[in-house]
């Protein structure tokens, strides 16, 4: 049987599933609790694959046969975008905790500010926002 506390995030997963739908809800909104909602607070090595999934969406190309499926595939900048806010989100999942996948966060980092470069106003302006929820990385301010 299912536990309370298991019962209670489906539930609540659900309603926010639902209310994203209804809502018509921004992705950005959605994204920040939901992954808290599934975050394992003690499990790095979950967080770092699925920060490393994260990365894998950042190329808005075609990435000739590297697909995990032997085909290539062409990422759109949408796609870029909500595995940024991914990446951000897990991110922000991390707080205080100790250790860091920090060589990872910073790698994380780089790939979204190479993403800078490309030639959309408006995808370059949803990067900039991404990276703006990275200021997790900055550590607190000596005394």
């Amino acid at each position: 049987a299912p536990s309370r506390a298991g019962s209670a995030a489906a539930a609540e997963a659900a309603e926010l599933l639902r209310r994203r739908d209804e809502e018509h809800m921004e992705f950005e909104r959605f994204i920040f609790p939901f992954v808290a909602m599934l975050h394992k607070p003690g499990d790095s090595s979950l967080m770092v694959k699925r920060l490393e999934i994260c990365r894998m969406y950042f190329t808005p190309e075609t990435n000739g046969d590297k697909g995990a499926d032997g085909a290539g595939r062409t990422l759109g900048l949408a796609t870029c975008v909500a595995a940024g806010f991914v990446a951000a989100a897990l991110a922000r999942c991390l707080g205080d905790a100790a250790p860091r996948p920090s060589s990872l966060l910073c790698s994380v980092c780089r790939d979204l500010m190479d993403l800078v470069s490309v030639e959309d106003s408006d995808f370059r302006a949803q990067i900039a926002r991404i990276l703006g929820f990275f200021d997790i990385l900055t550590g607190p301010k000596p005394q």
